[in-house]
């Protein structure tokens, strides 16, 4: 498939764009994830240590006969039942609720009381232990978006400077060579040709520039058949004069006059004399 440079250009800095892109995109969801491990254990295992421990305060007031325990307790127990996260805690969250309502029918039982205080403190251990579980999950998924932006950052990395090392000598190296070329053609060399195996605006112009010198070629060797044939033509004609010559240009100007007379001087400059008569035409 050939493509024309703009177009090469623009999926380069397309591709560019995209790796760009790719990075921030991991490193987007990865920040995300973190962020949401770190909003589920603050709002569903946090809120349960803080209805656990305001249950155990309301527990103790009602242990000193203080009446406003009561309802501070319930208040902690239904937002504790509707914060249920962990497996086992709604099962211990129900077994304190019963708990409490027995209390209520028999006030200051100290059996009843410790029983839901070891209630409270298995929601509290099972809570506890969720976070410390999740925050072991946060760190292994941070190490793990740590890695992934490490082999996609360097294979990236590594895409990245090969692009950019070997995309402007895919510039620089046709006008490199065409350069040369014009260069070749200027000093006469009309025998240099440019071999660009593209099929962009790169290879239309070396086969343009190489028609060029085709031709160029051609031509100076048309030139040069013809006035090796002139010289020929010349000395054929010397060598068979007998009579005085005088040549006349287009104005009628005396350009040369051959005397017979000369032989002497003629067998000894011929040569040179025909040069002049081909410089001369």
């Amino acid at each position: 498939m050939n493509l024309r440079i703009k177009t090469k250009l623009s999926l380069g800095l397309a591709f560019l764009f995209t790796v760009i892109v790719l990075i921030a995109g991991v490193g987007l969801y990865s920040i995300n994830r973190l962020a949401e491990e770190s909003k589920t254990i603050l709002k569903a295992n946090y809120e349960s240590l803080q209805f656990s421990k305001e249950m155990l305060q309301a527990l103790d007031r009602i242990e000193l006969k203080d009446s406003a325990g009561w309802t501070k307790f319930e208040n902690s127990l239904v937002a504790q039942e509707n914060n249920i996260t962990e497996i086992g805690e709604k099962e211990i969250t129900a077994e304190v609720h019963e708990l409490f309502y027995r209390l209520k029918s028999v006030t200051g039982d100290k059996a009843t009381i410790n029983e839901i205080r070891q209630g409270i403190y298995h929601v509290l251990e099972l809570n506890m232990n969720a976070i410390v579980r999740k925050n072991n999950e946060a760190q292994q998924t941070a190490g793990k978006a740590r890695v992934y932006l490490a082999i996609i950052g360097t294979f990236c990395f590594l895409v990245s400077f090969s692009f950019i090392l070997n995309f402007p000598g895919y510039i620089a190296n046709p006008v490199k060579e065409l350069t040369e070329g014009i260069k070749a053609i200027s000093n006469k060399n009309y025998s240099q040709r440019i071999h660009l195996k593209k099929g962009d605006e790169f290879g239309e112009l070396a086969e343009a520039f190489n028609t060029m010198a085709q031709q160029l070629d051609d031509y100076e060797n048309s030139n040069l058949a013809k006035i090796i044939f002139e010289k020929k033509r010349i000395e054929t004609i010397i060598n068979n004069m007998s009579d005085p010559i005088i040549g006349f240009d287009e104005q009628n100007r005396i350009l040369l006059q051959i005397l017979q007379q000369l032989k002497f001087w003629e067998s000894r400059n011929r040569n040179s004399l025909v040069n002049m008569l081909l410089m001369l035409h």
